[in-house]
């Protein structure tokens, strides 16, 4: 008599409160390959009054052992919410709380629950308003992660909670969980867009768009590093300067900021690096969008301060190629700490760089000076530095030799 007891109870809850089983999967196996659901997304939660509404839900992860999904209703609110199947139907407004359960779906033995408010609005004033469209759908993505979203016409529609799914991954490696469409690859992605009882009570609107995935924008080239940084200066000022590779990089547009100011009182102005004290500063480089769209590139660099040594300038003028010998014009010898200035005055055309051409080998900037440090290290002899500057699109080499003696 007790166990009839218990049959009858659970035939009289199943009548409350609209309980119903679609159906479940289980392996049969053993535990040592059972991949248990994390969560359950993509579930409606709007829906109209008199209006049934399909339950739909992506169980997570994709891999999961178990997934087929039994809903149930927790608790109606004043909705009047009953479920046959995945059809949910309500009688009034409101909220009700639905519950997602999948049979074994945190372990063999252990169901998975997971609990959903859905709103209920009222029955739209003068009847039934079918979805005509959805816009405003992305049409393109970078590889990785991308939400979906789109726009329900007319606003007023009675319906118009999306549900997602995947039609095609193309090359795209595409998946979809709730409306989060992930990529491992480039290519073309259509995804579909589905309102249940969209179009008419018991007829859905449905709606397919192409994505194209790029890797990371369209002709996008990612910084690879950034050289040509000062890296020793005496106290005052130093103009940053750092040439991008590779030069046909998307964004190459360098901001500078103080990573670490060390004992030399470091600031940053622009590009103007101000220190006030000898020692070590670092700076730090970042390219906005340099790695991929929406990953910046940085790079720190070190710059030893010397409160030492002496500044020395050489200043050219004119359209004309000029060589000049510093140490023989002025009787200066260079040492260890000692800077030199080199100047381009004129008004030179503006759509070329200046192009420095030292020992080292060449590269642009946009500055119209270079300082030269003279390191602790530097080898004793004669040196030679040159620039390229540009009048009526007629190159002019402007060449100056100096000295380094201890």
């Amino acid at each position: 008599m007790k166990k009839s007891i218990k049959v009858l109870g659970i035939v009289a809850l199943t009548a409350i409160i609209g309980f119903s089983i679609t159906g479940c999967e289980t392996d049969g196996g053993s535990s040592g390959n059972f991949v248990a659901v994390t969560s359950i997304t993509g579930v409606p939660a709007t829906g109209t009054a008199g209006t049934p509404l399909t339950l739909t839900g992506t169980v997570v992860p994709s891999g999961a052992t178990n997934k087929t999904i039994i809903w149930s209703v927790s608790d109606p609110g004043t909705t009047g919410a009953t479920i046959a199947g995945s059809t949910l139907t309500t009688t009034a407004a409101g909220n009700v709380k639905v519950r997602a359960t999948i049979i074994s779906g945190a372990a063999i033995g252990t169901n998975y629950t997971q609990d959903f408010d859905i709103t209920i609005n009222p029955a739209a004033a003068g009847g039934f308003v079918a979805v005509i469209s959805i816009t405003g759908v992305p049409i393109t993505g970078t590889v990785g992660a991308l939400t979906l979203t789109g726009t329900v016409n007319p606003g007023n529609a009675t319906n118009n909670t999306i549900v997602w799914s995947l039609v095609s991954a193309g090359t795209t490696g595409a998946t979809l969980s709730g409306n989060t469409l992930t990529t491992t690859a480039a290519g073309t992605v259509r995804v579909g867009a589905t309102i249940a009882n969209g179009t008419a009570v018991g007829t859905p609107f449905t709606d397919e768009f192409d994505i194209v995935i790029g890797t990371g924008g369209d002709g996008f080239v990612p910084v690879s590093s950034i050289t040509g940084v000062s890296t020793n200066a005496v106290v005052g000022l130093l103009t940053l300067n750092g040439i991008v590779s590779p030069d046909n990089a998307t964004n190459k547009t360098i901001t500078w900021s103080i990573a670490s100011a060390g004992t030399t009182g470091a600031s940053i102005a622009g590009n103007v690096l101000t220190t006030t004290a000898a020692g070590t500063a670092r700076v730090r480089a970042t390219i906005t969008d340099g790695t991929a769209v929406g990953t910046d590139y940085t790079d720190d660099f070190d710059i030893t301060i010397s409160s030492s040594g002496n500044a020395f300038a050489v200043t050219f003028t004119g359209f004309h190629d000029e060589v000049i010998d510093f140490s023989l014009s002025t009787g200066n010898d260079l040492r260890a700490g000692d800077i030199l200035r080199i100047t381009v005055n004129g008004d030179f055309d503006s759509e070329y760089d200046y192009m420095w051409v030292n020992w080292e080998g060449y590269f642009w900037t946009v500055e119209n000076y270079l300082d030269i440090y003279i390191e602790p290290w530097t080898h004793i002899g004669l040196y030679r530095i040159s620039v390229i500057v540009y009048s009526g699109g007629v190159p002019y080499s402007k060449e100056v030799t100096f000295r380094v003696v201890r």
